[in-house]
């Protein structure tokens, strides 16, 4: 099942990516790419302003960069889009996610972003995900796939350690894998 995993697009979200000081991570990574918000969220509470969608994300770049347009570090924030494999991972093993047509009604992305890896995030008690163990967690030291942006290259080593992190339950709950876009600088509107 894994080798053929359809994904879905979730929508899109702002986020600072820069590395935290004293950050522990493996020396090539430059950044955080995660899917979580714990390292690297938003710097106010985005949630209250309910321009989001069911999955937590926003449906289109334009309403997504609302959320941070005004404020005084808006240069600060890069355009993040998620993509979802179709399929959870628990201790039992990996199971297909159905979703309803057109859910969600995320805009397609456009040429303006390119991939920059896979992670991994739980998801337990929250409608959202929670935490990616790669970088909430500190496993990052512990694999070697992984990139500069503190994600995982392929979606085969992300498949693999959504099954280890099921078992081994860093966080609790299942788990999902998650293909991350970034928004190329050039292409960032003008705050």
């Amino acid at each position: 099942m894994e080798h053929c995993l359809d994904s879905v697009l979730l929508g899109y979200f702002p986020k600072k990516p820069s590395l935290p000081a004293n950050f522990p991570s493996p020396p090539n990574v430059v950044r955080i790419g995660s899917v979580s918000a714990c390292i690297n969220g938003p710097s106010r509470e985005w949630i209250h302003l309910w321009k989001h969608n069911d999955w937590g994300y926003y449906d289109t770049p334009a309403v997504a960069w609302t959320i941070v347009n005004e404020l005084p570090d808006a240069a600060d924030f890069r355009l993040f889009a998620y993509s979802l494999l179709l399929a959870y991972f628990d201790p039992e093993g990996s199971h297909p996610i159905e979703l309803a047509p057109g859910e969600p009604p995320a805009e397609p992305l456009d040429a303006s972003f390119c991939t920059i890896g896979f992670d991994v995030v739980s998801r337990s008690i929250s409608s959202y995900f929670e935490c990616s163990p790669l970088s909430c967690n500190g496993m990052a030291n512990e694999v070697a796939e992984i990139n500069e942006h503190c994600l995982l290259a392929t979606q085969e080593a992300a498949v693999a350690f959504a099954h280890r992190c099921a078992k081994e339950q860093p966080e609790p709950g299942r788990y999902y894998v998650l293909q991350v876009f970034e928004q190329r600088q050039s292409e960032t509107p003008v705050q």
